[in-house]
């Protein structure tokens, strides 16, 4: 069994959370978990600030992360674009930044998918198919979130092994949606620890 930097909980195949989004403008949404029927805060993007360049903040809430404090990892991470909105850097609370441009990849010119390395040192990507936005873990060839446009409000679901990287996989997927949206161009290969 692969180790985490986040500590390991015993039935992670047992483990299935479901997130509203709450919101529409990308750079100030919410997204809520219901654990008990009513909704409660679990991430939230908020823009810090905008000059020199826009930086976003993700925050995995207390309201939400209290409820499961065996769920280590960070509880944030600092977005920052460079100009333009292209692509600057981030980094996970006290953690060494990395830059978007060597930490998101593409297997070749064809491929829409979009790859990145978690800091459980496994290969994840992003991968659309239809109305639903997949985050796939390429080792087991398994899907450890799926982010759903066909509900009301859009969901992301995320289970399994998907849970320990919870924050990753939001700041991911954020970077996938502005990828699309600002048409990056995403280096092909393997990625390049800064």
């Amino acid at each position: 069994m692969d180790q985490y930097p986040y500590g390991y909980h015993d039935s992670l195949d047992n483990l299935d959370f479901t997130f509203e989004q709450v919101g529409h403008d990308l750079n100030t949404l919410k997204f809520a978990a219901r654990p008990e029927g009513d909704p409660v805060a679990a991430f939230t993007f908020e823009i810090k600030h905008t000059v020199p360049t826009l930086t976003v903040q993700l925050t995995r809430e207390m309201a939400w992360r209290s409820l499961y404090p065996e769920l280590k990892g960070p509880d944030m991470c600092l977005i920052y674009f460079g100009p333009d909105h292209d692509m600057g850097r981030f980094a996970y609370g006290i953690i060494a930044e990395q830059y978007m441009s060597k930490f998101l990849r593409r297997p070749n010119a064809n491929s829409s998918s979009i790859y990145f390395t978690a800091q459980n040192e496994r290969e994840y990507k992003w991968k659309q198919t239809g109305d639903v936005l997949e985050c796939i873990d390429t080792h087991g060839k398994k899907w450890v979130a799926q982010y759903d446009t066909r509900y009301w409000p859009p969901q992301m679901r995320i289970k399994g092994d998907g849970v320990l990287i919870c924050t990753e996989i939001f700041v991911t997927w954020y970077l996938y949606q502005n990828a699309k949206r600002w048409k990056w161009e995403i280096k092909i290969g393997k990625e390049q620890r800064a």
